[in-house]
């Protein structure tokens, strides 16, 4: 319980936090690119549902009476690539944000310990490529995961428990992504990484599960999710390593 009020604290004081820090042009950033994202995935859900549906009438030979189906059959495509877009977008806008993610996180960390980093064109670019490469994996590794614990739902009393180990394992990879930017700061390399990881395993978890409801929130989730859940991790993972 301990962990779960700690990063509920720092998710309730990151819009101060922003604020103080100046970072409010943050939110647009994310908004924007999130924006584009899933408009991206509207408008490639109708083209595809439009296409299979052509290709699946003229393979069958099917006729004009069928095209009242058209709507129904490319509204379920649709439903079918978006809960492919919930799984995807967070690897993608993690990329995408990763340069700005890395700037917002050293932001906060000057501001509330007064600590600067010099600047450097290639440990910035080293910065971005360590944060894409590991969103990359974790990715990959929550893939596997995922399919590991969907083959354990097969025996019938562990099968209702799927759902819930499933946005589990999702959390955890999220909250990674963000607390990495801090640690690799600080020289962590990626199995010290990984080590803190799994020792602030549930904090990390519940900091994950804050940003998926807090990205779901209709019009302004895309906006406040990314840089309130960056600001958050990075305050967190900053106390968590002087408590250590």
């Amino acid at each position: 319980m301990r962990h779960k009020v700690s990063i509920l604290n720092e998710f309730m004081n990151a819009p101060s936090v922003i604020k103080e820090c100046k970072l409010r042009w943050g939110y647009f950033i994310s908004g924007i690119i999130g924006a584009i994202l899933f408009i991206t995935f509207y408008f490639l859900s109708n083209k595809i549902g439009e296409r299979l549906f052509i290709e699946i009438k003229e393979y069958l030979s099917l006729d004009n009476s069928f095209n009242m189906f058209r709507y129904i059959f490319i509204f379920f495509t649709r439903i079918f690539l978006f809960a492919i877009y919930y799984f995807l977008f967070r690897t993608i806008l993690l990329i995408l944000l990763s340069p700005f993610f890395s700037y917002f996180s050293e932001k906060v960390e000057r501001q509330l310990e007064g600590r600067e980093y010099s600047f450097s064109i290639k440990e910035n670019i080293n910065s971005i490529k360590r944060g894409v490469i590991i969103t990359l994996k974790n990715f990959f590794k929550e893939i596997f995961f995922t399919f590991c614990i969907l083959i354990l739902g097969l025996i019938p009393l562990l099968s209702i428990f799927v759902p819930f180990f499933i946005f589990l394992i999702q959390s955890y990879f999220i909250g990674y992504s963000f607390v990495d930017y801090t640690l690799e700061r600080k020289g962590f390399n990626q199995k010290d990484s990984i080590l803190f990881m799994k020792k602030n395993f549930f904090s990390i978890c519940f900091g994950g599960v804050i940003f998926t409801f807090l990205y779901f929130i209709p019009l302004i989730g895309i906006f406040i999710a990314p840089i309130i859940t960056i600001v958050s991790f990075t305050t967190l993972t900053l106390k968590l390593l002087k408590n250590n």
